[in-house]
């Protein structure tokens, strides 16, 4: 896992054995602990995002198999909502083929969830997935919105050049 040293705000990580004795890694933030494995989902926005992009044809097959690819891909998600691994690298973990990763990472980005920034940087939707409070997540959602207008530029560059 990633630990998202956002702006220098975590300054350590310690190690906490539950009830059965296994350890848990947390990140201590300004004398806070914050659990690792938190992810806040906002399931009215993600079901607003699969119905927006009907349109992607996934099929509802490849839409449930999508929705838990994304599950397992929440888990390698940094505090910044990156995923800064080449799809080979996010193939082992999830133990999938590498052309499994491609075509669940191209169905998560026809129904918006997922956008590539290109060399193994992938950003999980801050409006569905954050696991920083709402400033970070206001951050996160402002490069989201600037890395989905820059496709869109290159995306009319390419259909009106002739």
């Amino acid at each position: 896992m990633m630990l998202g040293n956002r702006k220098g705000k975590a300054i350590g990580k310690k190690l906490i054995y539950d009830d059965a004795g296994n350890p848990m890694e947390y990140l201590v933030f300004r004398d806070k602990f914050v659990d690792r494995d938190f992810t806040k989902v906002f399931f009215g926005k993600l079901l607003d995002q699969i119905e927006e992009n009907q349109e992607a044809d996934v099929g509802s097959n490849g839409l449930l198999k999508g929705l838990g690819f994304l599950g397992k891909l929440v888990g390698l998600m940094g505090y910044d909502n990156h995923i800064r691994m080449t799809q080979n690298e996010i193939a082992e973990p999830l133990e999938l083929s590498v052309s499994a990763t491609k075509r669940f990472l191209g169905t998560l980005e026809k129904l918006d969830l997922l956008v590539s920034k290109g060399h193994g940087d992938y950003m999980i939707s801050p409006e569905v997935f954050s696991q920083v409070g709402n400033k970070e997540r206001i951050i996160a959602w402002e490069e989201w919105m600037k890395i989905k207008a820059k496709k869109r530029h290159s995306k009319l560059e390419k259909c009106c050049t002739v």
